[in-house]
């Protein structure tokens, strides 16, 4: 339901590639982004997107990332996101080799990589999704059925092929994390279009322009060939601006949270019902409770008259002293 994850991974890969080529257009190839409107480029850039499900629309190639069907440098550009993790350690290094055959001038690779934290945000996500759906997270489950792709050893498969890279996180990890736990509680309810969309103006307007940084969930990657200059990632203008967006994000989502906290009318009636049942339950047993002391009574009042009875007797007496005598009492 929430859009901000996919719709950051686009946009920053297109400002990224605007800036790398301010004077004209690229051709680009855009390899496992399903029909490749993830990208927000402009209209005369030419686009190309090569995945293995087919998708009914223009300028898409049925393709494996370890095996892409195009002639060397096919492509002035090559970007490849979040597809690394979704592929087998063994079509990883392949994958990487492919993006270096076909492109000419820059390769553009973004993805979560190895970090601890980032295994445990994306465990809680999946955790979450399993116990409100009852079944894993669709792209997750892959996340964490192969280990997360390593950084270091993805930078230096592109620079032994001759590509210098740079590298810049992309995605607060905390923020992700609270707005992907978020997502599963939105589509687990009805009508929450409007708390979905609300959210992802706030990020869209207020987290992004500050949210590459460390811890990141995710880290973008770019290879450039000479005489392109190394991409340098640009400092954060303004790093106050995430508090205020977080605050903004805090804000919406607390009715969100009251209403998980507080029960549902069928919930509620279940829990009337339970109560009602235990009421009745108790004062059967207060009930049985004052039969038995009433018997308890009665007996001790008989027992008492009783007594009573026989001390009115002489022979009676004469028992009694005789058992003081022997040192009992009665």
């Amino acid at each position: 339901m929430l859009r901000f994850d996919s719709w950051q991974r686009g946009r920053t890969v297109s400002d990224v590639l605007c800036r790398l080529f301010p004077t004209g257009p690229r051709t680009v190839l855009d390899v496992g982004g399903g029909t490749g409107e993830s990208l927000t480029l402009p209209a005369h850039w030419s686009v190309v997107s090569v995945d293995i499900r087919t998708a009914a629309c223009e300028d898409f190639v049925c393709g494996s990332a370890d095996r892409l069907p195009f002639h060397d440098k096919a492509f002035d550009v090559a970007v490849c996101l979040d597809t690394l993790e979704h592929l087998p350690e063994g079509l990883r290094n392949n994958s990487l080799s492919e993006l270096c055959r076909i492109a000419r001038e820059a390769i553009v690779v973004t993805a979560p990589f190895h970090q601890e934290s980032v295994r445990e945000a994306e465990k809680a996500v999946n955790d979450l999704h399993v116990k409100l759906h009852g079944e894993r997270h669709p792209w997750l489950s892959e996340h964490l059925q192969y280990p997360l792709p390593d950084l270091e050893a993805t930078c230096a498969m592109f620079q032994q092929n001759g590509w210098p890279v740079s590298k810049m996180p992309m995605g607060f990890l905390p923020i992700w994390t609270m707005l992907m736990l978020t997502d599963q509680i939105l589509e687990s309810q009805g009508g929450s279009l409007d708390t979905a969309n609300n959210l992802d103006r706030i990020y869209r307007e207020e987290i992004y322009p500050t949210d590459s940084r460390h811890p990141a969930y995710r880290t973008l990657i770019v290879a450039t060939k000479p005489p392109l200059e190394p991409f340098a990632p640009q400092p954060i203008a303004d790093p106050g601006r995430l508090i205020t967006g977080t605050c903004q994000l805090l804000t919406e989502l607390t009715p969100l949270w009251v209403s998980c906290i507080q029960p549902r009318s069928d919930e509620y009636e279940s829990s009337q019902e339970i109560a009602a049942q235990y009421v009745e339950r108790l004062e059967q047993a207060i009930a049985g409770w004052e039969i038995a002391y009433g018997e308890a009574l009665a007996l001790a009042e008989k027992g008492h008259r009783r007594m009573a009875e026989l001390e009115q007797r002489r022979s009676f007496r004469i028992y009694q002293q005789v058992m003081r005598w022997l040192g009992r009492e009665v």
